[in-house]
């Protein structure tokens, strides 16, 4: 991804790290010169764990064109396997990058399909986007409920000519959707974003800026919703370390 980033294998799957202003320089040239179709993906401790345990999921991130990482699980565990990393880009987080990611579309006045969460939340997300993203044009919107085998919906994106797809069905329903799909569609760049539909729109709330900067937007999430997340986390992180300690000293 530039001589700047580094890669680090973690459980079999290369995840790079590096600044959000050279990671969004090297995606935009890729963009802009639109000779491939570049999928993008990120990568925290529950991916890992999904995909030791799902080898559909572990093969869909290892056909992405870049795995990005996001959030302090990943960043430590990378630490740990690659003492380079040390110091470095500490704070790698998907929801501060897609921010970014947008930020760059309405100065550079991109086209974005959106392909994710709900209805509702995506009339949400058209009216915010239109209020706070003048340049950025919506050429389209699905929700997530979609049948991942359905040849239609790449059809029917291509239509519509975004330079962005962005995906937000959630791991490891969006990874494989893209997978699946990313030779049928015509897109310079596809980035599957989880829950970021969802922020944009106001439908979700983010953590408070005391988590983020204590790097501990996992917990504010864990006890805004425990009931769905506490296995994610509860019995993932433990699993999650588990596997790095195991690659650390068995290779």
């Amino acid at each position: 991804m530039g001589s700047m980033s580094i890669t680090v294998n973690i459980a079999g799957i290369d995840v790079t790290f590096g600044s959000y202003r050279e990671l969004i320089a090297n995606l935009y040239a890729g963009l802009h010169q639109k000779k491939e179709c570049i999928t993008v993906g990120y990568v925290n401790a529950n991916t890992i764990v999904l995909s030791r345990e799902d080898s559909e999921l572990f093969a869909a991130l290892n056909g992405f064109s870049a795995l990005l990482a996001d959030g302090a699980g990943i960043h430590l565990a990378a630490r740990l396997l690659h003492t380079t990393v040390k110091g470095l880009w500490s704070n790698n987080n998907a929801t501060d990058f897609n921010f970014e990611m947008l930020r760059y579309a309405d100065e550079h006045s991109l086209r974005i399909y959106f392909l994710g969460t709900t209805r509702v939340s995506l009339d949400l997300l058209q009216k915010r986007i239109t209020e706070r993203y003048s340049g950025i044009t919506v050429v389209g919107c699905s929700d997530g409920f979609v049948d991942i085998h359905d040849a239609s919906l790449p059809e029917m994106i291509n239509r519509t000519k975004p330079d962005i797809l962005m995906v937000g069905m959630g791991s490891p329903i969006q990874e494989l959707w893209v997978n699946k799909h990313k030779e049928d569609l015509n897109v310079p760049l596809t980035i599957t974003v989880g829950a970021f539909l969802d922020y944009v729109s106001g439908y979700m709330q983010r953590a408070p800026m005391f988590f983020r900067l204590c790097r501990m937007e996992w917990l504010y999430r864990l006890l805004i919703e425990p009931r769905r997340l506490w296995r994610r986390y509860i019995i993932g992180i433990p699993k999650f370390v588990y596997i790095v300690l195991w690659q650390k000293f068995h290779r």
